[in-house]
């Protein structure tokens, strides 16, 4: 309760003065950070933890979301490892099971999702739809496709989390077709009343395609009010197609619904860069500076020996910075002298100019 009104201290302190605290008391506090992002915490808290109870599945599903979170592949597996010590049944947890199943997709380990996959003595749409976000996230399409379809061959029933991981496979994939036919699967076979997220899917998909008059059409049809990331999707796939036209009226669509998001102008300053439409770019950029806004700068992370490294574009802030550079340079070089050729169209212009 503490914790979800934000007064950390006082949680702690109730947490702390506890006589004899047992795996609940452990596994609140846990949840609750993990609830609040507060990952690091949690994952210290989890290593004191082990020290004086027994953690039990609901601990290690925890703890496996805060590794999902961070894609931490090595903590994920240490915690496999020590639930195979204590002999956790995976077989029978199916909770446990399908949040391992989770972890291994979301850090890139498919191998070890399939392996998780099938040994479990019993599935449901969980770990299917955990096994085809998996394939969908890292650009397995078809993998995906098929899984799906093997699902369906099994006797599960798709849920709208089903059909999002699937959509999202055919958009990253290139199936357009095929995604425009599940969309239709979904709303026609199956009942399921397609959320906004859904429709996203769709516009990106006409989108990719080079249909996007067909796509404004399906966003003005839609039975609900279409938000920014839906009509984002359509403006994205006006860079992607260089419309600057319908790009324009996008974009004052998504002015009214996110008046104080300066991403909105910056993608809209570069499909107008690059169309050479330059003096349009310093209206937009004129408009942004009389708003006050400025567009934070794309973080990137990665987990080495358990340690979080971020950077920004152009970080040299990083002790071994002059190595990654290096490392950097050395690869466009071998990459160029392999006929790599950069296509520039879509890189983004965030200086002034």
């Amino acid at each position: 309760m503490y914790m979800n009104c934000g007064d950390e201290a006082a949680a702690r302190t109730l947490f702390e003065g506890c006589p004899s605290r047992d795996v609940i008391s452990w596994n609140a506090l846990i949840a609750s950070y993990i609830k609040n992002n507060e990952i690091g915490k949690a994952q210290l808290l989890f290593n004191r933890m082990v020290s004086e109870v027994n953690p039990n599945s609901v601990t290690i599903i925890n703890i496996l979301s805060s590794c999902t979170q961070l894609a931490s592949l090595p903590l994920g597996q240490c915690l496999h490892a020590y639930a195979n010590r204590r002999q956790f049944s995976f077989g029978f947890d199916l909770s446990l099971a399908n949040a391992f199943i989770s972890m291994y997709a979301r850090s890139g380990s498919m191998q070890n999702a399939e392996k998780m996959f099938k040994i479990l003595l019993k599935r449901n749409v969980i770990s299917w739809n955990a096994l085809i976000t998996g394939y969908s996230t890292h650009g397995h399409g078809h993998d995906a496709i098929h899984a799906f379809l093997q699902m369906l061959e099994d006797g599960f029933r798709p849920n709208g989390a089903t059909f999002v991981a699937v959509l999202s496979a055919c958009r990253h994939s290139g199936l357009i077709e095929m995604g425009l036919q599940l969309f239709h699967t979904m709303v026609c076979d199956f009942k399921i009343s397609p959320e906004l997220v859904h429709y996203g899917c769709v516009v990106d998909l006409l989108g990719r395609a080079g249909r996007l008059d067909e796509g404004r059409e399906f966003i003005e049809s839609m039975p609900v009010e279409a938000d920014a990331s839906v009509w984002r999707a359509l403006l994205n796939a006006c860079r992607l197609h260089s419309d600057t036209k319908l790009a324009r009226t996008i974009f004052e669509k998504l002015v009214e619904l996110e008046p104080m998001n300066a991403g909105n102008y910056v993608l809209i300053s570069n499909i107008y860069a690059a169309a050479g439409l330059w003096m349009e770019v310093r209206q937009i950029r004129t408009r942004l500076r009389e708003k006050g806004l400025e567009k934070p700068p794309g973080v990137s992370w990665i987990v080495v020996k358990s340690q979080v490294h971020c950077f920004v574009a152009g970080d040299t802030s990083h002790l071994q910075s002059d190595i990654i550079y290096a490392s950097l340079n050395s690869l466009s070089t071998l990459i160029k002298e392999s006929g790599y050729i950069p296509d520039l169209r879509l890189v983004l212009r965030d200086e002034e100019g």
